[in-house]
């Protein structure tokens, strides 16, 4: 019975961080205007969320990522590359946008967990 209910709690996180994670990465593109690169957008498009899974020890596992397949025809960076250099504050190899995206994204799931936690079972 505790398992069911620990798997719906983040059934319901796992919405939760999908809009976090959409959200953080849409106010990417909300910082500056680039002349020397076209914005294709693709950022938009990466976020992950598996579904919860109940492990044989009564855990629960969610993975949160971003999709590094995605392959750019525009320039000669790797999505792993753009993600790791959009996310900075310097050295970010001339790609505007808000920085710490991802960061923030998983400072906003930590705390929709905890929450939804202390909603469920106090």
């Amino acid at each position: 019975m505790m398992t069911k209910a620990l798997k719906n709690t983040f059934e319901g996180v796992k919405g939760a961080a999908q809009q976090d994670v959409a959200y953080q990465l849409s106010q990417f593109y909300t910082e500056g205007a680039p002349t020397r690169y076209k914005r294709t957008g693709a950022l938009g498009g990466v976020s992950r969320v598996s579904d919860p899974q109940i492990n044989s020890d009564g855990t629960v596992e969610m993975t949160v990522y971003l999709d590094k397949s995605h392959q750019y025809t525009t320039g000669s960076w790797s999505m792993e590359n753009v993600l790791i250099h959009a996310e900075r504050t310097t050295d970010r190899g001339g790609i505007l946008g808000k920085p710490h995206f991802w960061e923030d994204s998983q400072t906003r799931i930590r705390k929709t967990i905890i929450a939804a936690m202390h909603k469920k079972f106090g």
